[in-house]
């Protein structure tokens, strides 16, 4: 029976011809149907026939015969060389039974050998009984085969057919994701409606699965998005049949399939039914378990299944679970899950990554980063993309009147108003943000207790995290365990100090922070008091994560009530220069990292400048992007800021803690009398650049005024900062800040080029 056909209409006479040999006295009036409709319960699976599995293009066929347009029989249509065996006839009577409608006979042939079935009590008929004078007797026994046992029908097909599993789990997959999707602003829904940034993760999956991997862990820091990336694997076309579960949910996963085909098909299907179809390598051999998170029981019984083949799993992981369940408890050997499984490290976007997501921002929210988002890693983060994209403005006036189009401009760096949008977020009940609150006043006991322990400083490096005894004497160990249930916190086991309860979401950590220190600053009257206060607060901000934004909101916070504040605060801060000094031969470096503390000790022929002590202006570049009017003066608080920062001759940024091998690099030029600048292409880099960009749009005028004084005292680095800022603010639609930026670029265009043509002749 094995033959090469052309097109559908070649493989559909084909079909017939081998049907006919095998039943010479059908009528000659048939049709034939490729595609079958069974019904499993609640569930309907369709099945085309033509291509019902892997072996379909050497003649293995299932196709509906139907006589005046009632359905005769179901033939499965297999090759020469293929034994016809039970099971094959098994199958083909539970597709005649579950179909809809019921089918009264079953056809199974490979060309020499030939099974004919009456459906409803599988008795077998001798070819010659299927003439034209027996089939009004025979379709009319089709309401009998609606009573047989469709139960039994039902356990031979999820027994045998890998694609009624394969339909099956598909809409049970559409249903779990969907469950864990919600709209933009809704972050505690990890999946976002209508926005999915693709990731190279998922696909370095489902080529393991495709080489043959039978455990995969997916494995990443507490929310990276492995939430994120086991959706794009359950929805894969490359993986299937997979299944996606919820394993912090879910205490034991053989259960839970047990219990919902239970529900679906209204009678019991057992544990031991699910296990029976793995290890007999059944209709669930080669299926796809994707877990997200630690199922609760059972779990050894699922790797055992993995490393015996007989099922394949992508289990959803944070980093410390990963490392404990990779080793033996208390030694250094691995686990058996260590030493079979593959690991797909969930990292933050890539460039190509950042870039496609990006343009989806663009597409699906009308939205666009300015440039520079692409230098900032907190912006490589997924959660992070959505979180700004949740909070901007959701509408805008109309486009520009040259028919430009108009789009929502996202800021390169994330600031204080960042905090605020993750508070708004994620702490929407009242008792969430009580706990929230105790949480971070429990943090900063834990923090001036420890500010100056290097091994304190060493273990919450990029990884902000509290003593667990502390917190529950703050809050109780229910409350606590409500923190961790809705995924605040999670235990942490550091080696310089032990099991901790790691702070996930630092924005929050940051809003509650800064809200602590701006109930301080507010009820503080006296000069003197302010300042001391100041001092403390750019102390701890430093080991803070991102201490500056948080120092920054604080200020702003506490001076809508407190007049005196700012008064005092900004002078402070402009007064506390960076500092800079040089490391020469033998000085010895701690530099630390997310991923540990590298020692430097710098050798033979060293003399390089370095900058320290950025905090104070970095909070003051922060503080700027807020209008701060003076009274009795023209300018604002702001054009002071601007022209005392502007004129630093280094870049003002501190990058957030990462790892070594993603700490950011910029393109710069080397200006002979000039120094070390920024390619202008390089966009918004620091946080002053970005308050400046803000504030041409509050106040255009005072771009121009900027760049007037940056010419007028050839402050080359000022002039720098002022045209990146003006290049990129003309593409506004406000015709001011257009007309104001445009201007600037101009003046400082032409600046900068007779400067440059000068420093080459000087050199």
């Amino acid at each position: 029976m094995t033959t090469t056909v052309g097109n559908e209409a070649e493989l559909q006479a084909h079909i017939e011809r081998q049907i006919r040999a095998a039943l010479p006295l059908l009528p000659a009036q048939i049709k034939l149907e490729r595609y079958l409709h069974l019904r499993l319960g609640h569930q309907t699976i369709t099945i085309d026939g033509l291509v019902t599995d892997k072996d379909a293009a050497y003649g293995r066929f299932d196709v509906l015969v139907l006589v005046g347009g009632r359905p005769l029989l179901i033939a499965e249509l297999k090759a020469a060389d293929v034994t016809i065996e039970a099971k094959d006839v098994a199958q083909a009577l539970s597709y005649a039974r579950l179909h809809e409608p019921p089918v009264p006979l079953t056809l199974v042939t490979n060309g020499r050998t030939t099974t004919i079935r009456r459906t409803y009590d599988g008795t077998e008929l001798p070819s010659d009984d299927i003439a034209a004078a027996r089939l009004d007797a025979i379709l009319s026994a089709a309401a009998e085969v609606a009573t047989a046992g469709s139960e039994d029908a039902v356990r031979t097909l999820l027994g045998a057919s890998p694609i009624t599993w394969a339909q099956m789990v598909a809409s049970w997959n559409r249903e779990a994701i969907e469950a864990i999707t919600g709209r933009l602003r809704d972050l505690r829904h990890p999946l976002t409606r209508g926005l999915s940034f693709p990731r190279e993760a998922a696909l370095e999956v489902a080529k393991l699965l495709r080489g043959g991997a039978r455990l995969v862990v997916v494995n990443g820091p507490p929310l990276s998005g492995v939430t994120h990336v086991l959706a794009q694997v359950a929805r894969s076309p490359d993986v299937t049949p997979c299944l996606y579960i919820d394993g912090s949910a879910s205490s034991d996963v053989l259960q839970l399939i047990a219990n919902r085909l239970s529900r679906e098909l209204t009678f019991g299907i057992s544990k031991d039914d699910i296990r029976s179809w793995l290890n007999t390598a059944g209709s669930l051999a080669g299926i796809t378990l994707v877990i997200d998170g630690l199922p609760g029981n059972h779990f050894d019984e699922l790797i055992d299944l993995a490393e015996a083949g007989a099922l394949r799993m992508v289990l959803g992981l944070n980093a410390e679970t990963w490392r404990r369940l990779s080793t033996v408890p208390g030694r250094s050997q691995q686990s058996l899950m260590g030493r079979i499984a593959d690991v797909v490290d969930v990292e933050p976007l890539s460039d190509d990554e950042f870039y496609a997501a990006e343009k989806i921002l663009e597409e699906t929210c009308d939205a666009c980063f300015f440039n520079g988002a692409q230098h900032e890693p907190r912006l490589r983060w997924p959660r992070t993309l959505r979180l700004i994209a949740a909070d901007r403005p959701q509408r805008f006036g109309p486009g520009a009147a040259d028919g430009r189009v108009r789009k929502v401009m996202l800021p390169a760096i994330p600031g204080p108003s960042a905090l605020a949008a993750s508070h708004r977020a994620f702490a929407s009940e009242a008792s969430v943000k009580f706990d929230l609150r105790a949480l971070a006043k429990a943090y900063l006991i834990d923090v001036e207790q420890h500010v100056e322990d290097p091994g304190w400083l060493l273990a919450n490096w990029g990884r902000p995290s509290v003593d667990a005894g502390l917190l529950e004497r703050e809050l109780g160990e229910a409350r606590v365990e409500r923190l961790r249930t809705y995924g605040f916190v999670s235990w942490l086991d550091t080696k310089e100090l032990g099991p901790r309860l790691l702070i996930r979401v630092e924005e929050l950590l940051g809003h509650d922070v800064a809200d602590e220190w701006s109930v301080t600053l507010g009820k503080l009257n006296d000069n003197s008091a302010i300042k001391t206060e100041i001092e403390r607060l750019l102390r701890l901000s430093n080991v803070i994560p991102a201490g500056e934004v948080v120092f920054a909101a604080a200020l702003m916070r506490a001076a809508g009530g407190n007049e005196r504040l700012l008064g005092v605060a900004i002078p402070m801060l402009l007064n506390r220069k960076p500092k800079t000094s040089r490391l020469k031969e033998g000085v010895r470096v701690d530099l630390l990292l997310k991923d540990g503390r590298i020692r430097l000790h710098f050798g033979e022929g060293m003399d390089e400048e370095v900058v320290g002590d950025l905090q104070p202006w970095l909070v003051l570049s922060h503080v700027a992007s807020w209008p701060m009017a003076v009274d009795g003066y023209a300018e604002t608080a702001n054009f002071t800021i601007f022209m005392t920062l502007g004129v630093w001759p280094h870049l003002l940024f501190q990058p957030p803690v990462t790892e070594l091998a993603r700490m950011p690099g910029l393109h710069a030029h080397d200006v002979p009398g000039i120094g070390s600048v920024p390619c202008f292409s390089a966009g918004i880099v620091e946080p002053l650049l970005q308050a400046m960009l803000l504030h041409a749009h509050s106040h255009p005028n005072e771009i121009v005024q900027l760049a007037e004084m940056a010419m007028e005292r050839k402050e080359a680095h000022l002039a720098w900062r002022v045209l990146t800022v003006a290049l990129t603010a003309k593409t506004s639609t406000n015709p001011a800040v257009e007309k104001a930026s445009t201007q600037a670029a101009a003046l400082l265009r032409e600046w900068w080029a007779e400067a440059l043509q000068a420093a080459v002749h000087d050199d």
